[in-house]
């Protein structure tokens, strides 16, 4: 018995520490990859009032431009712009004029590949949507974006664990079973899914989601870091080790691909 204990808390402390070296990891990759543009720190006067012309690392808090993407100064100052807008509009309750601007900007990105919208923008415009109890229309935007949309599947993933966090459950469910009916191999909607399994203590379709995720994609750290912490969590000491020695070879792997 008291080996067991050890054992479950050698496995926490390697868990915490494999966390900290793929979250750097990841941070590396990022601050790599994204496509830093220097943008004046003057202030610009728009709409009677002054606006912080942010450079794309300051607003970029939840989704990185690849820096494979044509991105011009042009376009992040008036992304801020109209972000500075909306967020007023937001702030002072006129939700209809801050969907007015959002959904814009939404749909100009859809049909120009040159005008990239952050995922902050889709926030915005679901919590406006919320604001009048119309988040239904934000779901069929989001639904109805094309399947070579970028980052389509982090929106409709942050969705469905927002549905989860107001309480609907069958909603957060179903959206994310839907995508998986449209597009099978798309690990990061089974992910989501086996995060909401096992929030709701359904350990076998939690380790279901996952070990499918693993026969697509074999080489995300990431997922053997999560199923070693749902094996834990179910007392398989064991084979959560096993599973944590995956991770720890393929983020060793992801680190020495990614150095430069």
């Amino acid at each position: 018995m008291n080996n067991k204990i050890v054992l479950f808390l050698i496995i926490i402390v390697i868990i915490l520490l494999s966390k900290q070296i793929l979250l750097n990891s990841l941070v590396n990759k990022t601050n790599h990859a994204k496509k830093t543009i220097k943008i004046s720190n003057s202030n610009t006067t728009h709409s009677n009032k002054t606006i912080n012309i942010k450079s794309l690392d300051e607003t970029s808090n939840n989704f990185f431009y690849d820096s494979t993407q044509p991105t011009s100064e042009k376009h992040l100052i008036e992304y801020n712009i109209l972000m500075d807008d909306a967020q007023n509009y937001y702030s002072i309750n006129k939700f209809e004029d801050a969907i007015s601007i959002l959904e814009g900007m939404i749909y100009r990105s859809i049909h120009n590949i040159d005008y990239i919208v952050l995922i902050d923008c889709f926030s915005l415009l679901r919590e406006a949507y919320d604001e009048i109890n119309t988040i239904d229309k934000y779901e069929n935007i989001i639904i109805s974006l094309p399947d070579d949309y970028p980052f389509r599947d982090l929106v409709i993933c942050e969705h469905a664990m927002y549905m989860n966090k107001i309480g609907n459950k069958k909603r957060a469910y179903k959206i994310l079973q839907n995508e998986i009916e449209r597009d099978y191999r798309n690990v990061n909607y089974k992910n989501n899914l086996a995060i909401l399994y096992t929030l709701d203590g359904d350990y076998y379709n939690a380790e279901k989601e996952y070990l499918a995720s693993i026969e697509i994609t074999n080489d995300d750290p990431s997922v053997y870091q999560e199923l070693s912490e749902l094996y834990i969590m179910i007392d398989k000491p064991e084979i959560a080790s096993a599973y944590l020695m995956r991770s720890n070879i393929y983020n060793d792997i992801y680190l020495k691909t990614n150095a430069e």
